[in-house]
């Protein structure tokens, strides 16, 4: 079997490390696992094991387009025996990775092809991060903005001004907007107004834009969330 290069196999256990870090001990044992046992010969593997595009994946988030791919198929149902070891469900470490080798094998050519497209990680809790300082400099300005987003994915962000917002303390957007965000403000109140902002233009660009209207692109989004971080999903 083709050995991995040790700096694939570090930028793995780092990912693992950074998903601990950020509350997804699950994720972290699927890098964890593919760092050790979980990637059986073939396509996918010797991919890795020869990675074009930085020399250990870590720019190129490698590991995440992996656990992005097997949680894709836990959430189409083509992967049963993978759904059960992910949550809700619980598994023992070996359990987990015997579970990921065998999804890998029997989706080995499609997996390896994917690990082209690069990691989409915009969700709209994001825009919990950009609200608060567009109220103030719109506060200061009273001016109108033009977004302009770099890597804007699927453009979700585009629309930070449509959503409901609830900060726990104060709260910001249309009552009725179907896009409700709670999000978890730390520190000092929020002391400034939070009136309407006026937004004149919003423009996105993005190398590899998602099409969330067509609902395998949409899943695929959905699959780079962390399987265990429930309120992100």
């Amino acid at each position: 079997m083709q050995a991995l290069p040790d700096a694939i196999i570090a930028s793995l256990q780092r990912q693992a490390k950074a998903c601990r870090d950020l509350g997804s001990p699950f994720t972290a044992k699927v890098c964890e696992a593919l760092a050790g046992e979980a990637l059986p010969a073939g396509r996918t593997r010797a991919r890795l094991a020869e990675w074009p595009l930085d020399p250990d994946g870590t720019a190129s988030a490698v590991a995440l387009r992996v656990t992005r791919s097997l949680h894709y198929r836990v959430l189409a149902g083509t992967a049963p025996d993978l759904a059960a070891v992910y949550p809700p469900n619980t598994a023992s470490d070996a359990e987990l990775s015997a579970a990921i080798a065998a999804a890998i094998s029997a989706h080995d050519d499609a997996i390896a092809v994917e690990l082209d497209q690069p990691p989409q990680t915009n969700e709209t809790a994001r825009a919990g991060l950009l609200l608060p300082g567009v109220l103030i400099l719109s506060n200061r300005w009273s001016m109108p903005f033009d977004v302009f987003e770099l890597g804007a994915s699927a453009g979700l962000l585009q629309n930070l001004s449509r959503f409901r917002y609830d900060f726990g303390d104060w709260q910001w957007g249309d009552p009725a907007a179907p896009v409700r965000l709670e999000i978890e403000w730390r520190g000092a109140p929020f002391a400034h107004d939070i009136g309407a902002i006026n937004i004149a233009r919003r423009q996105g660009c993005d190398i590899a834009p998602v099409d969330a209207t067509d609902p395998a692109q949409a899943l695929h989004l959905r699959a780079a969330i962390w399987a265990d971080q429930s309120a992100r999903m």
